[in-house]
């Protein structure tokens, strides 16, 4: 299957919170309960079920009703007559009153009450200038926020605690802390709010297994929530990792939101629907007619997209707004997207826009030529060192000609770009003036010593074949690894092989089982693929293969980034079918890799291509060998 990310390259996801019935142990004090009655179940837990206790509903229109937990916390109220959207409240056994609210628009549906649904309606209140205990007496004026609303802000939490639910069992692909039903168990999802403190005054959101603590703070700007995040572990902590949401306050704001809402789920209701006959054609009417991202046109986008999710089958959750700007109509979003094909669903983190286009919120692009970028860049092998990279991928081929760079750290006031080319394209790179490598870009490239402050702003000019220029800025907002004391150790990905303690030619080519950890830090996305090994060669005769990748597995089933998680390999036997002189000019060698992938960056090596010799080994690349197995 391929990568989410070539499949739909920037662009969107939202998913539908599911409304779900549950069970429950407690019960209700509203009448009409009927075989026609509406009923509302949910479960109210710290950790441990909040037993026994008064639970109180309060609709749109300020109708009240109320319901008693059981002793797992669970409970009951009929709903008959009411209009939602819910708030709801229970009070603790330590006198702490936690909060909730409805994350659809169903009277019959679940809602639980935990500390993070609690910290999930006081930010919303928090946004709009109220408090949540003003609203929950006079909801008509202090109305709680929509469905669509409510994605936004439950996402802000919920990602602070995605890997500890994953971690902890939990399907988080269409999952809600607010609609999911759940035991209060101390497994699962009432584990996890077990190992959670939670402070509303102050934005603190705490978790912690003993071994690993993420602490994370929310914090309101106007209508802007950041949340930052850090993770401690033995190897130390990391450096801060800051997301954010617009979440709307004025009437414009929330229309915005819920257009781009239901665009996106039309969207996915067309490739669920077609199917394997998906076609660019049925993609087009939800795509801005002028798009253009990074060079590429709406055309393109849609046979691409049609062409890679045909016969899958999508859902969507997560949805952040990262800016909104309702004077020139246009949108900047991420969310999380699951994709199944096979049996086998993946999931990762989009970004993309959308614009307003005669009433539709419409997929649309940055309007930009060709991607212009740059980055921090670190390594932390034989040391540390840091540097700079700028970066223009011309996926039309040719249409840019040349780039220049300005800001921080420059040695001048303008420092061109040079296209990254050879001269007969046997490196792998393009051939200089021709296509990239498979022909559909070619890439700027300058690296450069030193990191500027942070934030610092980049301007591109790139010029067209038609002697256009085209300016563009692009801010550097992080620089993970580092901070003013030096090295953080924590920010980087770091291996380690437990069985056996270290690997020789011959085990190697004996095959047998690798048993490791691998410490992911926090800010790694697209860390699904555990570390795999790597037999290289010359393909094409004697059997020799090129490129063959044995893949490991994580042993809890996922890997959780701010954590040290474990892997095993199992390495089939080998057989060296030929050799050639290192390039030392003695001996032979054969190139083998033990490599780990740990997310967006390429980290966790176990020492580097390995060479060997008669007698020893050499620390440089290789002539590559035919190997089979």
């Amino acid at each position: 299957m391929k990568s989410l990310k070539v499949a739909l390259g920037v662009f969107f996801s939202v998913a539908l919170l599911s409304a779900c019935s549950g069970g429950g142990g407690g019960s209700s004090s509203a009448n009409n309960s009927g075989p026609s009655s509406m009923k509302l179940s949910g479960t109210a837990a710290t950790g441990n079920p909040i037993a026994n206790a008064a639970v109180s509903l309060v609709d749109k229109t300020g109708k009240t009703a109320s319901g008693t937990t059981g002793a797992n916390g669970s409970f009951t109220i009929d709903t008959t007559g009411f209009t939602p959207p819910f708030m709801l409240k229970v009070a603790s056994s330590s006198s702490a009153t936690y909060y909730s609210v409805s994350a659809d628009a169903n009277a019959t549906t679940t809602i639980n009450i935990t500390p993070l649904t609690d910290m999930i309606i006081r930010t919303w209140y928090k946004v709009q200038g109220a408090s949540v205990g003003t609203a929950f007496s006079s909801p008509a004026t202090n109305p709680p926020p929509t469905p669509t609303e409510v994605k936004v802000i439950s996402t802000v939490v919920q990602n602070v605690a995605e890997g500890w639910l994953q971690q902890a069992g939990v399907d988080t692909a269409n999952f809600s802390l607010i609609s999911t039903p759940f035991n209060a168990n101390g497994s699962g999802v009432d584990g996890v709010i077990n190992m959670t403190t939670v402070n509303p005054a102050t934005g603190s959101i705490i978790i912690s297994s003993g071994t690993v603590t993420q602490n994370s703070t929310l914090t309101v700007s106007g209508s802007t929530v950041d949340v930052s995040s850090t993770s401690t572990t033995t190897i130390g902590t990391s450096g801060a990792i800051i997301t954010s949401t617009v979440v709307p306050t004025t009437t414009t704001q929330s229309s915005a939101l819920d257009g781009i809402n239901s665009s996106i789920s039309a969207f996915i209701t067309t490739v669920n629907q077609k199917g394997a006959s998906l076609q660019a054609s049925d993609l087009a009417p939800y795509v801005d007619p002028g798009y253009k991202n990074d060079g590429m046109t709406g055309p393109q986008w849609e046979a691409q997209v049609a062409n890679d999710l045909a016969g899958t089958t999508l859902s969507f959750s997560g949805l952040l707004i990262n800016s909104l700007d309702t004077t020139q109509n246009v949108a900047d979003v991420s969310f999380q997207i699951s994709r199944t094909q096979g049996g086998v669903t993946e999931k990762d983190t989009m970004k993309g826009y959308f614009k307003l286009i005669n009433g539709s919120w419409l997929i649309s692009g940055n309007g930009y030529i060709a991607s212009a970028y740059a980055m921090t860049w670190a390594w932390a092998q034989n040391g540390y060192s840091q540097s700079i990279r700028f970066e223009v991928d011309d996926p039309q081929v040719n249409n840019v000609q040349s780039v220049t760079v300005s800001g921080p750290i420059l040695s001048s006031a303008t420092t061109t770009v040079s296209m990254v080319c050879d001269s007969n394209g046997m490196g792998g790179l393009p051939t200089c003036g021709t296509s990239y490598g498979n022909g559909t870009k070619r890439a700027f490239q300058l690296e450069l010593p030193g990191w500027p402050t942070i934030p610092s702003t980049y301007t591109f000019a790139l010029t067209d074949s038609s002697g256009v220029l085209h300016t563009y800025t692009w801010t550097v907002n992080a620089a993970y690894g580092y901070n003013a004391s030096g090295p953080l150790i924590a920010d980087y990905p770091a291996m380690t092989l437990t069985s056996p303690s270290n690997l020789t030619f011959s085990n190697i080519l004996g095959g047998g089982t690798v048993h490791g950890s691998v410490f992911i830090p926090i800010w790694v996305t697209g860390h699904g693929d555990a570390p795999h090994f790597n037999y290289e060669g010359p393909g094409g005769t004697n059997n020799n293969v090129s490129n063959q990748v044995v893949s490991g597995t994580w042993d809890s089933g996922v890997a959780i980034p701010g954590q040290v998680n474990n892997f095993t390999i199992v390495v089939p036997a080998a057989t060296v079918h030929s050799t050639s002189t290192c390039t030392s000019g003695s001996g032979t060698c054969y190139n083998i890799t033990f490599q780990g992938y740990t997310g967006d960056v390429q980290g966790g090596w176990f020492g580097e291509d390995a060479c060997y010799g008669n007698g020893g080994g050499e620390a440089q690349s290789c002539t590559n060998n035919g190997i089979a197995y």
